[in-house]
Parts: C-alpha cells; sequence; structure tokens
C-alpha cells in the first residue's frame, strides 16, 4: 500500500511539473504542399516585419530540385515566391540579406556523376536573380555557408576534395558584388569539413565544423580566424568512440561562442547497414573567446535527437530547434527546447509529425520578441514525401 501511495504522489509531481512548464504559444503556421515535394531550410526577418524563406521544390521526380524563394507577410500570407530553375539537384542551406536590399542565397548542386560543387545566387529586393557564383572546386562534403559584413561583403565557406591531401575547408572573402577578395585555405591530417559559419561582433570570424580521430568516430572542431584569415585558434570537443556531427555555431551573450549538433554511435556495428541502429543525442558545447571549453552537455529524451539550429534569447537563454527522430513511446517531430545560460533544460516540446523525416531545420528571434522555425530542412535522397512548413511562435518568456 506504501508503495502504491509514493508511486500516486511521484506520479502526481511528474504531471504537474509537465503541466506548469512553458509551451511555446504558435500564432500562425503555413504548410507549403505542392503537387511534388518542397522544403523549407533557412528564413530571415526583413526590416517591415515580413519574412523571406529559402527551399526547394522537386516537381519532376526525387533527383530533380530547385531552389525556391518565398515571401510571407507578418501574418503569414504568402506575398509571393521565385523558383530558380538549374540543371541537376539543388540543396538549400543558407539565406542571408544582401546590401542591394536583396538577398544572397547559398546552396549545392549535385549534377550527373554525383560531383557537387557549392552556388551563390544573388536578388534583388523582389527575389530575381542578379548574379550567381559556382564554386570552382568539386565538394568532399555537401554543406556551404554565408556570412556578410556590415560593409556588405560575404564569406563563403565550403569543404573542397582534393586527390592528393585530405579535404580542406575553404574560406573566401567575397566583394558585394561576387568577386573574390581573398581564398584562406585550413587543413589537418584528416579531411576538416566545414559545417557553419558565424561573424564574431569584434570582426573575427568562428567556423565550426567535423574531423574524423585516429581511433574512430569523429568529433566537432570550432575554430577563430582573423578578417586577414589568420588562425586565432582551433578547438576540438573530447570525445572518444562516438560520432558527432555540428550543425550550428553562434554568438552567447557573454561574447562566448555556443556550438550544437548530434553525438552518437551505432549500437550494432557488425549488422548490414540496412540493418544499422544509430542512437544520437543533442550535444550543446560553450566556448569563451580564447577556445577554452566552458561547458558540454548532452540532451537524451527516450530516442535519437539533434540539434540543427539555436538563437540565444536577450537573457541568454538558449533556443534549440531540431528533431526526435525514434522514440519508444512514438514522441517524433520537430523538437524545440528551452535551456537557461549554463546548459540546463528548462522546458521541450516535440512537435506534431507530418511526415517521416520532418524535423526543424532553422530558429530565429523576431522584432516582437518571439521567434520562427522552418522544416523540415534539405530533402533527404529516401524520403518520399516531404512539405516545406514555417511556424510563428509568441514570445516564450
Amino acid at each position: 500500500m506504501k508503495k502504491t501511495t509514493l508511486f500516486l504522489y511521484v506520479l502526481l509531481f511528474l504531471i504537474c511539473k509537465q503541466a506548469g512548464s512553458q509551451t511555446p504559444e504558435a500564432e500562425w503556421e503555413k504548410d507549403l504542399a505542392i503537387k511534388g515535394n518542397s522544403c523549407l531550410t533557412d528564413v530571415v526577418q526583413n526590416s517591415d516585419g515580413t519574412y523571406t524563406v529559402l527551399g526547394s521544390r522537386s516537381e519532376a521526380g526525387p533527383e530533380k530540385s530547385d531552389l525556391w524563394l518565398i515571401r510571407f507577410s507578418a501574418s503569414g500570407d504568402t506575398l509571393w515566391s521565385r523558383t530558380f530553375l538549374n540543371p541537376g539537384m539543388d540543396l538549400p542551406f543558407r539565406i542571408a540579406a544582401h546590401a542591394n536590399g536583396g538577398y544572397l542565397l547559398a546552396a549545392v548542386n549535385e549534377v550527373s556523376g554525383g560531383q557537387m560543387f557549392a552556388r551563390i545566387i544573388c536578388t534583388d529586393a523582389d527575389g530575381n536573380e542578379s548574379w550567381n557564383k559556382t564554386s570552382l572546386q568539386a565538394l568532399q562534403f555537401p554543406n556551404t555557408d554565408i556570412a556578410v559584413e556590415d560593409n556588405g561583403s560575404f564569406w563563403w565557406l565550403l569543404t573542397a576534395a582534393s586527390k592528393e591531401t585530405p579535404a580542406a575547408t575553404h574560406l573566401i572573402h567575397m566583394s558585394p558584388e561576387g568577386e573574390i577578395l581573398d581564398d584562406h585555405i585550413f587543413t589537418d591530417k584528416q579531411a576538416l569539413e566545414a559545417h557553419a559559419l558565424r561573424i564574431l561582433p569584434d570582426g573575427s570570424i568562428a567556423v565550426s565544423g567535423e574531423i574524423a580521430l585516429d581511433k574512430g568516430g569523429s568529433t566537432m572542431w570550432i575554430m577563430r580566424i582573423k578578417p586577414t584569415g589568420e588562425q586565432i585558434w582551433k578547438s576540438t570537443l573530447p570525445i572518444s568512440g562516438k560520432n558527432v556531427r555540428p550543425e550550428c555555431i553562434c554568438c552567447s551573450n557573454e561574447d562566448g561562442l555556443l556550438a550544437a549538433g548530434w553525438i552518437g554511435s551505432c549500437m550494432n556495428p557488425d549488422a548490414a547497414p540496412e540493418d544499422r541502429i544509430f542512437d544520437f543525442d543533442l550535444v550543446i558545447t560553450k566556448l569563451d573567446l580564447n577556445g577554452k571549453i566552458m561547458w558540454t552537455k548532452n540532451y537524451d529524451r527516450e530516442g535519437s535527437e539533434g540539434g540543427n539550429a539555436l538563437a540565444v534569447l536577450p537573457d541568454g537563454h538558449i533556443l534549440v530547434a531540431g528533431k526526435c527522430e525514434t522514440s519508444f513511446t512514438g514522441t517524433i517531430g520537430p523538437w524545440l527546447m528551452l535551456v537557461d545560460p549554463n546548459g540546463n533544460k528548462v522546458m521541450d516540446h516535440v512537435d506534431k509529425f507530418r511526415f517521416s523525416g520532418d524535423q526543424a531545420s532553422r530558429v530565429i528571434l523576431t522584432s516582437d520578441g518571439g521567434f520562427v522555425m522552418v522544416g523540415p530542412g534539405r530533402q533527404q535522397p529516401n524520403q518520399n514525401r516531404s512539405v516545406g512548413w514555417i511556424k510563428k511562435y509568441k514570445p516564450i518568456l
């Protein structure tokens, strides 16, 4: 009897705790269903309160997709959309405001034969293409990122393939017109895969990526670089026997750095590739501006989870958007988590399940104190269905 009573008290406590936790409240949401597949990857808020979103649409089979740019009103109505036709498969990565009032779009294009090249498209304020650039070298890793300086020049991040040496990280400085100003190359004894880029308040540049370990697995590296291209420091996450895949990097409120991604391993490595089971958790690490790791935390619900994007609130709390991929209770879908400045979880929320592979790709803070999420990110080759979505939330704190 006493055990039963104790169990009921514990159960009541957990229910009350859950009921009292902060749950994000949505203002509006839009699903962009088309004849084929659609996805949304990144979003910016414009000075007039509207939103411009980068994604892709595929209506000619799984091996063909084109970049898609959509502008929404502050209340979620579609104002216009533009499709950028291009041979092969275009994978959208980043949108940034351009000095001309338009946008820079960063993407990866996969052409016949499996080669991949990074692309940048510049548009005017109405989304019409002004110019485009394609990387001179094929990519070793299908990823690219951009970050814009106050003077309108911008940085372009990619990982270039090489036959003689391990793949190198390229950090290319470009003029507002798309002309190359400088190309800084960073190498290691293993392939140095670049994932994310951020310009820091002092003008230096932070880059994060993934590197293989000598004893197996991989870990996250983070580098701080002078605007002239010299490395200030490089730190690696001390991990052994697991794989770490970074997805994003941003500034903390104390002038430090935050990086988030996925950490995990294969639970049955001897099985056939199609039968292998992976267990991943969300990982966040915080560094000071000297590269010292202040803390690293894993967040595990009840299956495999990962983080794709970070946004730091004015009081230092951190919003993390990602995915609950597997769950013992069936709770899967886009995942939003709020943690305090020290990395302690305040609340988490799993959004409605739309289709297999759905996840939150980006989260940004909005001028009214709320935030916007988009998904499901880049379409995966094995996805039979994908519908792009955008969701606007009220302030969470």
